[in-house]
């Protein structure tokens, strides 16, 4: 579907927010933007929700080193999925959007 962006349907231009306003992008710009300023840090918030709440970090941990075979989970890393993480995508979002500048 993208690739018909470069070809048959190049004439269609898509919304876009940015911190100017809105811009108008093309079917492959639209979409790099997309999964890259909004999918990517959506995914990634998941996937801390995820280990943090719902499998828990037990289960992380024993998925992780192989059932204590090569190591345990320190406390620095058990601080970044719960909070670390989340801050810095949190703050990429907000700035996607124009909120932070």
């Amino acid at each position: 579907f993208v690739s018909l962006g470069f070809g048959v349907l190049s004439h269609w231009k898509i919304p876009w927010p940015s911190f100017t306003g809105i811009e108008m992008y093309g079917l492959y710009d639209w979409f790099d933007c997309f999964t890259g300023y909004l999918l990517l840090p959506l995914g990634c918030l998941l996937t801390c929700f995820f280990v943090t709440r719902v499998w828990g970090f037990e289960k992380y941990e024993k998925e992780l080193f192989q059932n204590g075979r090569d190591g345990k989970l320190s406390k620095f890393d058990k601080i970044l999925p719960k909070y670390v993480i989340p801050a810095f995508m949190i703050i990429i979002l907000l700035n996607v959007f124009g909120v932070l500048k």
